[in-house]
């Protein structure tokens, strides 16, 4: 069976709750199984089902809720059955909703949004490949003797050592500013440097090597977030940028509506 590394329960604003969990790093194959949310009002349930015959699937956006209560919490749990048999499954920890944005959270968020969203103002049409971390290992590329990767620019896991390597595109509208070209000397040879900067909103929460495509075309590795919070939530994402070498295996990953 599957085991589970985490759950935690987002807030980015009061019209949606997101889910989602992650399990431990595996050589089974993860598409046997299927994954089910519950949630309840109470951390000791009873739980009511409320997604079912997720594949493949570590997140879900629950709107079904009544957000706008200062008090009324839910919490959640995941379900990891055998697709052959649901009478073998594992539950994850339950976990709850926590902290919600305040009024300034979501005027500041509104007002990010606004403006990336205004047509030939600040926001680029892109997508953002969040990176795996965990999940079932490269059928490819991986020896699980020696818990590494045995080639590079693998077609399988794009070099994470994790099957697929990102999860599918998600489109965003964030700010680019101008790159930074610059050349570096280092003995016979010398390397073209492409960097920039750019800002996002709060959803979805990026980290260290993702990859965000800009223009259906440029392709951007970030290799450093810094987050603005507000009573622990993030509200704006600034990331710094370096631009792929069009020869790296990222350029493979296919962009939605793409041929």
């Amino acid at each position: 069976m599957l085991e589970f590394a985490t759950i935690d329960v987002q807030c980015y604003n009061l019209d949606y709750l997101v889910v989602n969990w992650s399990i431990l790093p595996t050589a089974e194959d993860i598409t046997l199984y299927t994954f089910s949310v519950w949630r309840s009002e109470s951390p000791e349930g009873p739980f009511a089902e409320i997604r079912s015959g997720l594949v493949n699937v570590f997140s879900h956006k629950d709107p079904d809720l009544a957000l706008f209560s200062k008090w009324r919490k839910f919490y959640y749990r995941v379900r990891c059955s055998l697709t052959a048999d649901a009478a073998q499954y594992v539950d994850s920890a339950v976990e709850s909703n926590g902290t919600r944005p305040d009024a300034v959270d979501l005027e500041i968020v509104r007002r990010n949004d606004e403006i990336l969203l205004t047509p030939r103002y600040a926001g680029v049409r892109a997508y953002v490949f969040l990176r795996k971390t965990w999940g079932q290992r490269c059928t490819n590329c991986w020896d699980a003797v020696k818990q590494r990767k045995t080639e590079s620019n693998c077609p399988v896991c794009f070099n994470t050592g994790f099957l697929g390597g990102f999860y599918p595109a998600v489109p965003i509208y964030m700010n680019f500013s101008p790159s930074q070209e610059m050349v570096r000397h280092g003995g016979f040879t010398e390397q073209q440097v492409d960097d920039t900067y750019g800002w996002l909103s709060n959803y979805p929460l990026v980290n260290n090597k993702d990859v965000i495509v800009q223009d259906g075309r440029l392709r951007w590795r970030i290799k450093g977030v810094a987050s603005t919070k507000k009573l622990g939530l993030v509200i704006h994402q600034t990331v710094q940028l370096t631009r792929i070498n069009l020869n790296d295996i990222e350029y493979k990953l296919p962009i939605p509506g793409a041929e």
